[in-house]
C-alpha cells in the first residue's frame, strides 16, 4: 500500500509484480523441493512471447490514439486477432494439442477452451508450423 499511496497505480502495477514474482519464484522452489519438478523454463519464455508481441503494437495504437471507447475497443480486437496469430508461431504444435487433451474434460471451460485451440492448431497449419 505505500507505493501505491506514493507512486499511484504506477506503485500499484510494481508492488504486483514484485509479489507475483516472488511468489512465484518460492512456488517453482517448492516444486523442485517437494516433488522433483523442475520447469522447462525455455518453453515457458517462449509461450511468453506470444502474448508479449500482441501487446506492444497494440499499446502503440492506444498511446498514439488515446483512451476513448472506440480506441479501447480497436485495441482490443487487434489485440486477440495478433495473440491468435501469434500464439502458433512461439508455441509448437505438440504442446497445444496437449493443452487441448488436457483441458477437454473441464465442463464449460473446456468446451470454449477446445474451440479456441482448434483456431490456433488450424492457424499454424496455414503458417505451417
Amino acid at each position: 500500500t505505500v507505493m501505491v499511496i506514493n507512486y499511484g497505480i504506477i506503485g500499484l502495477i510494481i508492488s504486483s509484480l514484485i509479489s507475483n514474482t516472488t511468489a512465484t519464484i518460492y512456488a517453482l522452489y517448492l516444486a523442485n523441493k517437494k516433488f522433483s519438478i523442475r520447469p522447462n523454463i525455455s518453453d515457458n519464455a517462449k509461450a511468453l512471447l506470444a502474448p508479449i508481441s500482441a501487446t506492444i503494437p497494440t499499446l502503440i495504437i492506444i498511446n498514439g490514439l488515446g483512451t476513448n471507447y472506440h480506441t479501447i475497443c480497436i485495441a482490443v480486437i487487434m489485440y486477440i486477432a495478433l495473440l491468435a496469430l501469434t500464439i502458433p508461431l512461439f508455441i509448437h504444435k505438440d504442446h497445444l494439442y496437449d493443452l487441448k487433451e488436457l483441458t477437454s474434460e473441464l465442463r464449460v471451460i473446456g468446451s470454449i477452451l477446445s474451440k479456441i485451440l482448434t483456431l490456433e492448431l488450424r492457424v499454424a497449419e496455414i503458417l505451417g508450423r
